[in-house]
């Protein structure tokens, strides 16, 4: 059986964005973007997902450009998933059609992965299974777990259960995203029934601001990397957890991982959608260049903006 080196899973989407008056169409969510940064950083890059029928051809074509392997693709009638992603500002409203009536059931399905990506859009992926059955380290993208749609619109929602982390190494959110987690008192709290529940890694994105990186023993702020200019947010999460992933799994070196993963993410957003995606040699340069340091915190030291201190 071949072990891929990564593997990455949940809805594809066609997303479209939103600038003011102009608007683009593009293939999008955390199956693309992940798996794109994957296969600039590592062979042996695969994907299980659903799309529809009428874009499923160009689809198959892109992934043979980056050489990434469908272990299922799994199609339905119809159009594709399509978010409309409309940005003011440092603000994003986000709208949904075409919303497809099927989950991602991985235990159906026979593969061995050294990282796995869960990466749900609209909570597709059945998450009450031990996903170390098929990964060494598996990863969780929180956006897609926490949105729900209402009326075509997306709106995000509470956790209380966190049953769905028990087979979760590595747990990603923005702020926005962890205060939707109400399964304790306190910032602290939170935190440590995070790790109770599975992951021993926690990473919070809080965009241009930086990002933070948790583990029971320590914290680390790691600073934004600088872009040459800012076209598109979308993607810049995925592309951080990706790029974790893989550094983290090759060099079990948290500080330095993060450090690697927030540089990356300040290529995606240099352009539309994908495009700007950027390899290692690329990366290490910016790393180089820019000469940034993350620092070690306490619990404590996190900002005041955690839901223990709004």
């Amino acid at each position: 059986m071949v072990i891929y080196n990564y593997t990455v899973t949940g809805y594809t989407s066609l997303d479209e964005l939103v600038f003011g008056s102009r608007s683009y169409s593009i293939f999008g969510g955390s199956v693309i973007y992940g798996s794109i940064q994957a296969s600039k950083l590592c062979d042996g890059v695969s994907l299980i997902t659903a799309i529809g029928k009428n874009e499923e051809k160009e689809f198959v074509s892109l992934l043979k450009t980056y050489n990434i392997e469908p272990i299922k693709i799994e199609s339905y009638d119809g159009k594709t998933l399509s978010f409309i992603n409309e940005y003011e500002n440092d603000y994003r409203i986000q709208r949904v059609k075409n919303r497809p009536n099927l989950n991602i059931n991985l235990s159906s399905l026979n593969f061995k992965t050294k990282s796995l990506h869960l990466g749900p859009l609209l909570d597709e992926i059945k998450m009450d299974i031990d996903f170390h059955e098929f990964a060494n380290l598996v990863a969780l993208d929180l956006q897609g777990l926490i949105r729900q749609e209402l009326e075509g619109k997306i709106m995000k929602k509470n956790i209380t259960d966190l049953y769905f982390l028990s087979s979760v190494d590595v747990l990603k959110c923005d702020w926005h995203e962890f205060l939707s987690l109400k399964v304790g008192s306190s910032f602290d709290d939170v935190v440590m029934k995070i790790f109770d529940a599975g992951p021993n890694i926690l990473i919070i994105t809080n965009g241009d601001k930086g990002s933070y990186v948790i583990t029971e023993r320590k914290a680390l702020f790691v600073p934004p990397y600088k872009p040459s200019r800012v076209v598109d947010p979308t993607g810049a999460g995925d592309v951080y957890l990706s790029s974790f992933i893989i550094t983290y799994f090759n060099t079990n070196d948290l500080g330095y991982s993060a450090l690697f993963a927030s540089c990356a993410s300040s290529f995606v957003i240099e352009d539309l959608g994908f495009s700007s995606i950027a390899d290692a040699v690329k990366i290490k340069r910016r790393m180089k260049e820019q000469n940034l340091k993350f620092k070690e915190l306490s619990l404590t030291e996190l900002p005041s903006y955690g839901p223990a201190r709004i």
